[in-house]
């Protein structure tokens, strides 16, 4: 038997393993939005020595935080979304201009804190999620 195949078959396995216990744990993600990472509409943060960031809500009905950085300096900087239970989603950038939706609609209701960090510096912004329920009222004449 070839050792070469042996453990090439091995590595599959073990890599279909991680991911199944990894989609297990975690069965909700955040969904990063396609978007250009060097964005135009980054126009909010003026470009300045250094790093700087933004985290907005960007409507009130869609499940959505839009992430602006300017990073002048294009340090390796990351965008972390924890939750309160302990769950932990990070996204790791080097380039001078990121302006990016991510789409929090798959996650459960609760609190979740969205933090940037480049080095010493971090910027970060509390989003509540709630589900809004209401009882739509039928009328059936006889």
């Amino acid at each position: 038997m070839n050792t070469k195949g042996l453990f090439k078959g091995m590595a599959t396995v073990l890599i279909i393993v991680f991911s199944m216990q990894t989609k297990a744990q975690h069965a909700s993600v955040p969904v990063v939005q396609e978007e250009k990472k060097v964005a135009a509409d980054a126009k909010p943060m003026p470009m300045s020595s250094g790093f700087r960031a933004a985290i907005l809500q960007i409507d009130t009905v869609a499940d959505k935080v839009k992430v602006w950085v300017t990073n002048s300096e294009t340090k390796w900087f990351t965008v972390f979304i924890s939750s309160s239970n302990g769950y932990e989603w990070s996204y790791n950038y080097r380039i001078p201009l990121l302006s990016q939706v991510f789409d929090l609609s798959t996650l459960d209701d609760g609190e979740y804190l969205v933090k940037v960090r480049c080095g010493k510096q971090s910027f970060t912004k509390k989003v509540t999620l709630s589900t809004s329920t209401y009882t739509r009222r039928q009328i059936a004449v006889e």
